[in-house]
């Protein structure tokens, strides 16, 4: 059984998606909901940090693609960050590569207050 940890927040420029783990056919069950909030929060800028990602099935990729196409329709951008050398296959020999913007490193989660 594949495991996806997903962690979304916010920084002053973007909402940063950091996935990691395995997105095997089970686990992006999981993404859905997740990829619509932010899709209806209208961002201009969403980084899915992908440091962590070490396996992407075809039915991700799809879900990527969809997800781009929400934020783009609305005038947004995506970028992809951190994608390890496996992925990155994955995403040319879909050729999806040429869909994304790709970025050496996410933003950072904001420090805690106080």
């Amino acid at each position: 059984m594949s495991t996806l940890s997903v962690n979304i927040f916010e920084t002053p420029d973007a909402v940063v998606i950091q996935l990691s783990g395995q997105a095997g056919f089970t686990a992006v069950d999981g993404l859905q909901v997740p990829f619509q909030r932010v899709v209806v929060a209208r961002p201009q800028l969403v980084v899915l940090d992908l440091a962590g990602l070490d396996f992407a099935a075809s039915l991700f990729l799809g879900m990527l693609v969809n997800l781009r196409r929400g934020i783009v329709m609305q005038g947004g951008q995506v970028q992809m960050a951190g994608v390890r050398p496996n992925v990155r296959e994955i995403l040319q020999v879909s050729k999806l590569d040429s869909l994304f913007e790709f970025i050496d490193a996410a933003p950072q989660p904001p420090a805690p207050a106080g």
